[in-house]
């Protein structure tokens, strides 16, 4: 199941790289991507950790270790992100959908690099934005529900519905987010984003399931080194 080089391993089911601590007395291979963190973070092998949606958009395109990753690249991949992302899409719109969210994802990266230079968006950034803002209308809906009065909000989207969603939830983010929050994976071979919801506001890796995982590798290693030394 795995390829082995210089200690990394490659799940041939999900293709995520990995390092893996060798245990003389039990030893296993097994696929971070595959363990329990799996319905958290990944689906169908693709990340979904950054804790905003449209961040989850921004991440299906990164490196790791040297090598480049992109769920959006060509129709076959883009059908399976926007899947596991939960979001329909009917055959005949994928193309137009796949090239609308390909100009959002470049969107939020030129926001990313702002947003981390303690910068606000440019004008010519919010205009992009309200391209797509524009494509959604709300309207305001009265109903009677078993006899009780109900006000409802449904919204119509005129345009391609993948970004459209996204472009809002990035808005609405941005209208209200702790920028202290805001963080890159502390792996330096890794561009992953994400949002730190917890309360601490102490994690540091896109998963500890991969880049946190090689941490600790990397730790225990250097333990050992430092202890055969002496």
């Amino acid at each position: 199941m795995f390829d082995v080089f210089n200690g990394v391993k490659t799940c041939d089911t999900c293709q995520v790289s990995f390092y893996q601590l060798q245990n003389t007395h039990d030893h296993k291979e097994t696929c971070p991507v595959s363990n329990s963190e799996k319905s958290a973070d990944f689906r169908d092998g693709m990340p979904f950790l950054g804790g905003a949606p449209w961040l989850d958009l921004a991440n299906s395109s990164f490196r790791l270790d040297g090598n480049a990753f992109d769920f959006l690249s060509d129709g076959p991949s883009f059908a399976r992100w926007v899947e596991a992302a939960g979001f329909a899409v009917a055959p005949e719109s994928l193309e137009a959908e796949r090239l609308a969210a390909l100009g959002l994802r470049g969107l939020t990266r030129e926001v990313l690099v702002r947003l981390n230079n303690g910068l606000s968006l440019t004008l010519n950034q919010v205009d992009q934005l309200n391209g797509l803002l524009r494509n959604r209308t709300i309207l305001e809906q009265a109903r009677l529900a078993e006899g009780a009065f109900e006000l409802d909000f449904p919204d119509h989207i005129a345009g391609p519905f993948v970004a459209t969603r996204l472009a809002s939830e990035l808005a609405h983010f941005l209208d209200d987010y702790e920028a202290g929050r805001l963080k890159n994976c502390d792996n330096p071979t890794c561009d992953m984003v994400f949002y730190d919801r917890g309360k601490n506001n102490r994690r540091r890796w896109c998963t500890m399931s991969i880049c946190g995982n090689r941490d600790k590798v990397a730790n225990y290693r250097a333990r050992r080194a430092g202890a055969k030394s002496h």
